[in-house]
């Protein structure tokens, strides 16, 4: 503890976590403590806010902006559960290496759910230096030291990583227009290309920030000349002066701005330096983001409370003869590097995603620290060398999409998305659902340039949001909440199966790297577009429907989803041979369903997994039972012809026998092989 000199405070709720002797075993191998408790709302707010309990404030800390505000006689549920961070082996063998989840909710409010998790190290274990010393940070994210750390961490990055440089495939790319300032003064000026040719200097950093509701300067036609004759920099708003601030100390001395690059009021230049957008991004020397700012009023720089982002050390009463070094832990919150990006006011917009994820560098200015992320690594503030793992990228893949869409791959990727681009696009379709939108017309538009990147370099097809050589395996999306906060919407123009359609959460189901190829899919499928209009599915815009050609099973009823308004588990399909167990998820609650258009539907059966033996594996494997299959639930279209049907949910099975099989077109071969019926027993959906 000499060491710190700092002292952790923990609330009469928390501390018995770390000063009760070492707990044994409870419930499964890996469980040492479970413990639930009701905690009045407003003594949790004073533990958080007044006493700063260490784990009580980053509760609080997460709840974010939309936190709820606790009423007298609220009362907080509170679940701590203490596990060691590896499930598989003796579950004493990393016991040094332990994880603290606490799961909460407000009583009355039970819809709104919330979880942390805390990686827990015994101290003296920890290489020297063994915690970061808090001490040493200084009160702003603006001050000299910052952002010499962050200097130096620019330098580094283009001196000894080759993969961050060059930007995405058009390397050449200058965009239209561009602000242009010396390397003192008070002033910028408008660089226009096509008056201008080519800046001096060809490295710009891209502004990722919001609007919010502030009235600021902007490009028009009544602003465009005052703009090429130059303006001060002082009569900027804060978060674009803060960015000048920010280029110069990194060496060049041009940013793009879209307030100040695209005209505003011409809807045609909007309309044609918007599709750039990607290329802005991912071809700039970096971007950076006013990610606590709610407008650009705000500016980039922010004062901060660093204990706030600290690790916390305690002193324990774990330590036994054999485990001395329990006596004192450092702990962090797991996650915490992308939990202050995620809860910032400028990432929970769906424009932002594509501005984060394309860039080879990105500089993201929170309201405690300064993050660093590139294609080669992520750095903060609080942690002096690399973070580690569990704190910056705990699932061990980065976000970076140009560490998918490599050089090497372009030509093996040629029509085919790969499974590492598949989980890429994965990633991006689950945090991009959990954005919000002005306009939810743009619900596609706003990752147009992400899929432009990818149809690129696959030369895929992409319809709605999915992708044509993976299409059933993106088919198998679930709403994420099973709250019914989720609903079905028209407004971007996305048919009934693309998770397009969906406002709010959606989760795409893993493909197991060991049955990835041994997957039979039951059923082809093919999209037909409306080639006469104007717009083309990329957009949303227009009419689209797909096509399922496959085995038409055996109806069932409807009434047999009721009950649990969103997931139903423990439902049986029955047939004449016998019930199929399946769980059940609905996209949104059955009002919004069209129940009442039939009363039959359908679960059409779209990928069923091989038989594999896990016995003897280790790791952290993604792995589901033996020949489980996942499907969609259709019913009759509430208009239109007879062959025309809606996506109404996704369902599973982990319990297949040669009966069941046969309800969906499948049989088992004499080697044990599943094989599809003959093409004359098939049937046509026509799903919208």
């Amino acid at each position: 503890m000499a060491e710190t000199g700092i002292k952790d405070n923990l609330c009469s709720r928390c501390a018995p976590v770390f000063q009760n002797p070492f707990p044994g075993v409870v419930g499964d191998e890996s469980s040492l403590l479970q413990v639930a408790i009701d905690v009045d709302g407003k003594d949790f707010e004073h533990s958080a806010v007044t006493k700063r309990c260490f784990i009580c404030r980053r509760c609080w800390l997460h709840m974010g902006e939309e936190k709820p505000t606790l009423r007298e006689n609220d009362v907080v549920w509170m679940l701590y559960r203490l596990d060691h961070r590896s499930s598989f082996g003796d579950p004493y063998k990393d016991c040094l290496d332990l994880q603290l989840m606490i799961d909460w909710h407000i009583l009355s409010d039970p819809q709104r759910e919330y979880g942390l998790s805390f990686v827990i190290t015994a101290l003296d274990e920890l290489p020297s230096p063994r915690i970061p010393d808090v001490r040493r940070l200084p009160p702003a994210t603006g001050s000299d030291q910052s952002l010499d750390t962050l200097k130096r961490w620019m330098q580094n990055c283009v001196s000894e990583h080759s993969q961050c440089d060059g930007g995405i495939h058009n390397q050449d790319f200058i965009p239209s227009r561009l602000l242009h300032f010396e390397d003192s003064g008070d002033t910028w000026r408008l660089h226009v290309k096509s008056e201008d040719g080519d800046p001096l200097d060809t490295r710009w950093i891209a502004l990722s920030y919001r609007w919010g509701q502030s009235k600021h300067l902007t490009l028009t036609a009544s602003t465009y000349n005052a703009f090429r004759d130059g303006m001060r920099i002082s009569e900027l708003p804060k978060t674009f002066r803060e960015v000048i601030q920010v280029a110069r100390m990194l060496g060049t001395n041009y940013v793009w701005i879209d307030a100040m690059c695209i005209q505003q009021d011409s809807a045609e230049d909007w309309k044609h330096e918007s599709q750039q957008m990607h290329n802005v991004y991912g071809n700039s020397f970096c971007t950076v983001a006013a990610s606590w700012a709610p407008d650009p009023t705000g500016g980039l720089f922010h004062e901060r409370d660093a204990a706030d982002i600290r690790c916390g050390i305690f002193e324990t009463q774990w330590a036994t003869e054999g485990r001395p070094s329990l006596a004192n832990v450092r702990v962090f919150q797991r996650d915490a590097w992308n939990d202050q990006i995620h809860r910032s006011p400028l990432h929970s917009r769906g424009w932002a995603l594509q501005e984060r994820l394309l860039p080879s560098r990105f500089i993201s200015f929170t309201e405690h620290q300064i993050l660093w992320d590139c294609n080669n690594a992520r750095k903060c503030e609080i942690f002096a060398q690399y973070p580690p793992r569990e704190y910056s990228e705990p699932r061990g893949r980065s976000e970076r999409v140009l560490n998918y869409l490599t050089a090497e791959s372009w030509e093996e990727e040629k029509g085919h998305m790969s499974l590492a681009l598949f989980e890429s696009w994965r990633d991006v379709i689950v945090s991009y659902s959990m954005c919000k939108l002005t306009l939810p017309t743009d619900k596609l538009v706003a990752i147009g340039g992400i899929a432009s990147l990818f149809k690129l370099w696959t030369q895929d097809s992409y319809f709605y949001g999915i992708w044509r050589s993976r299409i059933f395996d993106f088919l198998l999306w679930t709403v994420d909440d099973g709250k019914g906060k989720t609903k079905k919407s028209t407004a971007c123009g996305a048919p009934s199966w693309s998770w397009a359609s969906i406002e709010g959460s959606v989760h795409v189901q893993i493909i197991e790297t060991l049955k990835d190829g041994a997957y039979t899919y039951p059923f082809s499928a093919s999209v037909h577009w409306d080639e006469t209009a104007e717009e083309s599915p990329d957009s949303g815009e227009g009419k689209g429907f797909l096509l399922l050609h496959g085995y038409r099973p055996a109806p069932v009823l409807k009434t047999r989803l009721l009950g649990d308004p969103r997931r139903c588990n423990g439902i049986r399909a029955n047939y004449e041979d016998g019930p199929l167990a399946i769980w059940v998820q609905l996209d949104a609650e059955l009002g919004q369903l069209d129940t009442e258009a039939s009363t039959e539907c359908y679960l059409v059966l779209l990928r069923i997994a091989p038989d594999y033996d896990y016995s003897g594996l280790k790791g952290d494997l993604h792995t589901c039972s033996a020949g489980s299959g996942q499907g969609i639930i259709i019913q009759q279209a509430p208009e239109g012809p007879d062959d025309y049907y809606v996506r109404i949910g996704y369902f599973q099975s982990q319990h297949w026998e040669e009966e069941h099989l046969a309800h969906f077109g499948l049989h088992m071969d004499g080697e044990g092989k599943l094989v599809v019926i003959a093409e004359d027993r098939r049937s046509t959906f026509r799903i919208i």
